[in-house]
């Protein structure tokens, strides 16, 4: 099927920038699916020079709204992050949303002391359960310390379950039980293909079902010859609808990926520049901020999958007015 134009329907009149930042690797958990996992022996840590470098240079694009994605390893055990929220706050509009993806191994009085630094941003922890790491029923007696207005406005649980695992069902029961706010049920999916994880049957895929009436955290518009479709992450995964060779993307204008090193990229997995942050302003390089034909034949990370992607001009969001390499 050839799509002329897919994506979340809002970024396309909304000019927005969202930023996402692995800003340790040191992690406490150690999951057997883990993709990095040896990167995360060695531990290191994005340098506050690094940072502080980025946020100024983001900060310079003075668009009317912004995002920030803040993950590891494990993210409350970045030693600089209670300053990168200050900074945050300081440089970027009331409102700004921060969400800090976590294990939640974080004390409660560690999670509330970080959403309660930078008042004046929309600061959350997406808390990933870890099935033979995370001990659901202490992750649940620390949801339950904050109020439920708290775990409404700053908590969402992302349950992964691979093909195999047989814990999923009895996980969503305790969650169901403790009336936890906002949980969604994740595939692992292949990243070379895109695709769901092989070894998924009837049974397990059903316990990706949505939840607590939540489908995912958006859902995407597909634009064909034929009409216009929406669809959740998982409906897309399942039904292989990611594929967007060769249309534009503005990953790199409305988006940033940086590792604890300050490597630059478009995306998490598309766009790798040659330097560094602190060897140059990616906002200065027209080859990192000007739209280019997607080459690969998948988008698999969520927030990614969001971005605007266009056949032709008669299709692009309604803030471009570049002109497209490629």
């Amino acid at each position: 099927m050839r799509y002329l134009q897919a994506g979340f329907p809002p970024y396309f009149t909304k000019n927005f920038f969202q930023s996402h930042w692995q800003v340790t690797q040191k992690c406490n958990f150690h999951c057997a699916y883990c993709v990095n996992e040896e990167q995360r022996r060695d531990g290191i840590h994005m340098s506050p020079e690094i940072m502080r470098a980025a946020l100024g240079m983001i900060a310079g694009l003075s668009r009317p709204s912004y995002r920030f994605s803040l993950s590891g390893g494990e993210v409350t055990l970045y030693p600089h992050l209670e300053d990168m929220l200050s900074s945050i706050a300081t440089l970027f509009p009331a409102g700004t949303v921060v969400t800090m993806l976590s294990n939640g191994s974080a004390s409660p009085r560690r999670m509330r002391a970080l959403l309660s630094l930078a008042p004046t941003l929309q600061c959350r922890f997406i808390i990933t359960i870890h099935p033979g790491q995370t001990r659901v029923s202490d992750l649940i007696e620390k949801l339950l310390s904050f109020s439920p207005e708290e775990r409404k406005n700053w908590f969402h649980l992302k349950l992964v379950a691979p093909p195999q695992e047989s814990h999923i069902k009895k996980i969503r029961t305790q969650l169901d039980a403790a009336g936890i706010f906002h949980y969604s049920v994740h595939a692992v999916m292949d990243f070379a293909t895109g695709k769901l994880a092989e070894g998924y049957k009837k049974e397990s895929l059903s316990l990706l079902a949505p939840s607590n009436g939540r489908k995912e955290y958006f859902s995407y518009r597909h634009v064909t010859e034929h009409g216009e479709k929406d669809v959740t992450f998982l409906e897309g995964l399942w039904h292989d609808m990611f594929h967007y060779t060769g249309m534009f993307c503005s990953a790199g204008y409305q988006s940033i990926y940086l590792d604890e090193y300050g490597h630059v990229s478009k995306g998490q997995f598309c766009g790798r520049m040659p330097y560094t942050i602190l060897e140059k302003n990616p906002f200065t390089d027209p080859q990192f901020i000007t739209p280019m034909r997607c080459t690969e034949p998948h988008c698999t990370c969520t927030p990614y999958t969001s971005l605007p992607k266009w056949r032709n001009d008669s299709y692009a969001p309604a803030w471009s007015g570049m002109e497209h390499n490629g």
